[in-house]
């Protein structure tokens, strides 16, 4: 087991602590590499004279290539195949001081430093003997730091890498906790090269945190990424995925997003020639100013998947609960609410479908719903969804709208089932009352439209008439209260009537 590598008071001369870190690393986690190169800069702790690293070699192998350049390739890495992970690892390299100061004002003992702690490496399936689980179940922690790509092709910070050739091959049960630092390395929770990965995932947190593209789980080839996830309370990442697949099927992957701020794209699943099914986004905060899929695939189905969305500021042109370039898009399921009291807020331009692909011979529409638990909404469109469910809440009151659509082509909903219901337990809403469940000021299409009741076990049962009205689909009180139903009596009527 390596030591951790910490700062120590009473500094050792440079050369004595070098000889220490290379023993140290002498088998790091990376040790497939021949080069194994880490950058990892966190807050200062300790400096080391740079004057007394003698040789390029020594240089190099702590992330500092001919001394006064850009570190090298780098890879962090919790466990692989037989290579079982550092534990404990706390450890930092090289970083030269600002670029821009002139030579006469840098001097050799401040231009690098070496600081921690940093970065947590801890492989929890220590057993060397099982040489093929060491990709299994792995913590990666980084606290913060500067993590600099490159090389686009192999850079990352894995919390298991797998490069076993063989199908039945399963990678699982690790994880990359990111609490801070800067990284232009993609960043996987798993990655495989052949066989599966599952259950492993990456959560992002601290304010200081800038990412680019996060996967709770990865496949580079025919196999299933499945129940991955990445969580994101705060940072800023440009893209998110839960669980990709090349060309196998990315299934029941998840993305919980409750802060900061995602800039290029959020998918639940996301494969190239696979399936999508089974997927989900949760999002309860933050800021979303790219695209939003459950599930997304190139050509086979997008089924199944699932968004929620009660909280943040989400900036999205689409929102889809599955896209498939060529396959079906079908039984999606979208839901918005409010739990934490404040509802989300769309923009402008915000379209979201139930399904979505490129081909008109592929059914995106069969089975996706659209579920409304919060009033008060407003967006561009809404398309793609056989049925249309209104939760109304006990706030909600004689001409309220529950959402507004505002695109200049109008909406339309022919062939939809559109049903509401009452949910809680009292509600001030009276017969005669009316609720404006959609409207669209240019026009609304409602051919062939069903119009039915949910019935939420409350103990009051309101009854509705709707009906398309202008440009609105209007939901009018027509009973309240109306009797109560056996599955929703409390407790005491139901000891009462048994008596």
């Amino acid at each position: 087991m390596v030591k951790e590598l910490l700062p120590q008071k009473g500094a050792r001369p440079a050369a004595e602590k070098l000889k220490r870190m290379q023993v140290a690393f002498r088998h790091p986690p990376v040790a497939f590499l021949r080069r194994p190169f880490v950058h990892a800069v966190g807050d200062k702790g300790d400096e080391v004279d740079r004057g007394q690293l003698k040789n390029e070699e020594q240089k190099q192998g702590f992330g500092m290539k001919g001394g006064d350049r850009k570190p090298a390739v780098f890879h962090i890495i919790g466990g692989q195949d037989d290579q079982p992970g550092v534990h404990h690892v706390k450890a930092v390299f090289f970083q030269r001081r600002d670029q821009q100061k002139q030579p006469e004002q840098n001097d050799r003992k401040s231009e690098n430093h070496l600081s921690a702690p940093c970065l947590s490496v801890e492989n929890l399936t220590p057993n060397i003997k099982h040489k093929k689980n060491k990709s299994n179940n792995n913590i990666v922690t980084i606290n913060g730091g500067t993590f600099t790509n490159t090389n686009t092709m192999t850079d990352g910070i894995y919390g298991g890498y797998s490069a076993q050739n063989t199908n039945d091959y399963v990678a699982t049960g690790n994880q990359v906790i990111i609490n801070g630092g800067t990284f232009t390395s993609k960043v996987y929770g798993a990655y495989s090269q052949y066989g599966k990965v599952k259950e492993n995932g990456v959560a992002v947190g601290g304010s200081t945190t800038e990412m680019k593209n996060v996967y709770g789980g990865y496949v580079n080839d025919a196999n299933t990424a499945e129940k991955n996830w990445v969580t994101v309370t705060d940072g800023k990442i440009d893209n998110v995925v839960g669980g990709y697949s090349w060309s196998g099927d990315a299934i029941e992957n998840c993305v919980i997003i409750s802060g900061g701020t995602i800039s290029k794209g959020v998918k639940g699943g996301q494969t190239a020639d696979g399936s999508a099914n089974g997927n989900k986004v949760i999002i309860s905060g933050g800021e979303i100013n790219s695209k939003i899929y459950g599930g997304y695939c190139t050509s086979k189905p997008a089924d199944g998947n699932e968004i929620t969305i009660s909280g943040g500021k989400i900036n999205s042109e689409v929102i889809a609960g599955g896209r498939s370039g060529n396959g079906t898009a079908i039984n999606n399921v979208i839901t918005i609410n409010a739990v934490s009291g404040e509802k989300p807020v769309f923009s402008a331009d915000t379209i979201i479908y139930g399904g979505d692909n490129t081909t008109s011979s592929k059914d995106k529409r069969t089975g996706n719903t659209l579920n409304l638990q919060t009033k008060g909404l407003e967006m561009k469109n809404i398309t793609n969804f056989e049925n249309l469910n209104f939760y109304l809440q006990e706030d909600t009151i004689n001409g309220d709208t529950i959402l507004t659509l505002t695109d200049d082509k109008g909406t339309d909903i022919s062939g939809s089932n559109v049903n509401v219901g009452m949910a809680g337990s009292t509600s001030i809403l009276q017969v005669g009352d009316k609720v404006n469940l959609l409207t669209n000021s240019n026009g609304i299409t409602a051919d062939g439209v069903t119009y039915g009741r949910l019935q939420q076990g409350i103990s009051i049962e309101y009854e509705f008439t709707t009906d398309l009205s202008g440009n609105s689909i209007v939901a009018t009180v027509d009973k309240a209260p109306a009797k109560t139903t056996e599955q929703s009596k409390s407790p005491v009527e139901t000891q009462i009537a048994s008596a």
